[in-house]
């Protein structure tokens, strides 16, 4: 009798969980990130607006990305410095395997810069290759998703005395 019970129970548990398990099921978003010359957009930011879920473009401008049915009702944004973001549905993009995305070119103007001179003698300092020692990285190993479009800058100590660059490589 209780083995019976026992089964009950469990077929019970088994179809309440069910529809949790497919509502839940993971779909793949993925495609290809193009400006308007047809070239790919390398490392473009790919992400669900309002939400800490997203990827980068590879060098050939392609991206995967799974989500699960509960994002259908969201946005992707898609964005890359020089270029205007893109906001699309998640629900016509479940839809659509290997899609193409072109992002058009951002051309902003910019105000005028003036650079004036007191025929500062000029500073060099530095190497060609540089020890990685002085190189700083602004990213969290242990969260990935977090580094997403995350910067590496190097500081360079030139003194107290003003400086003029002639020459800047990277």
């Amino acid at each position: 009798m209780k083995n019976h019970i026992l089964s009950k129970i469990a077929i019970a548990i088994l179809l309440l969980s069910l529809p949790t398990s497919l509502f839940s099921q993971e779909k793949l978003i993925s495609g290809i990130i193009l400006d308007s010359l047809k070239n790919p957009i390398q490392y473009a930011n790919i992400g669900v607006l309002n939400k800490p879920i997203g990827t980068v473009s590879n060098q050939k401008g392609e991206f995967n990305l799974s989500l699960d049915n509960s994002y259908l009702s969201d946005t992707l944004k898609i964005s890359s410095l020089g270029y205007i973001s893109k906001e699309l549905l998640i629900k016509d993009l479940f839809n659509k395997p290997n899609s193409s995305i072109k992002l058009d070119d951002l051309i902003e103007e910019l105000n005028e810069v003036i650079v004036y001179s007191n025929n500062l003698e000029p500073h060099s300092k530095g190497r060609e290759k540089t020890k990685t020692n002085q190189e700083l990285f602004f990213v969290v190993p242990d969260m990935s998703n977090v580094n997403l479009g995350a910067e590496i800058g190097r500081k360079f100590s030139i003194g107290k005395e003003p400086a003029n660059l002639t020459e800047f490589k990277f």
